[in-house]
């Protein structure tokens, strides 16, 4: 999810191909994660990002990859900037 909200700044409409997720400790409900998404590559059609989910002494707990498809341009007006949430379908 954040790889694709971070995504979002490119305007671009995307759906996921593939996601990857390794978990590397445990983490407890007490525990306050973040992550953070990068673009590692970028081609006309094909996306690819990397995520890191570190916990509160910025151990890393997890990590993802996803590969997602671009379908083409997109617009703040095309979803809900609160929620994400696209308002058009497919």
């Amino acid at each position: 999810m954040v790889s694709g909200v971070a995504l979002r700044t490119l305007k671009l409409r995307i759906v996921t191909i593939e996601v990857t997720t390794d978990y590397f400790k445990t983490v407890s409900l007490a525990d306050r994660l973040t992550a953070e998404a990068k673009l590692v590559h970028e081609g006309n059609k094909i996306l690819h990002a990397d995520i890191n989910v570190c916990n509160q002494d910025e151990l890393l707990v997890a990590r993802g990859k996803v590969i997602y498809y671009v379908r083409g341009e997109d617009s703040e007006d095309n979803y809900d900037l609160e929620t994400f949430k696209s308002k058009n379908t497919f």
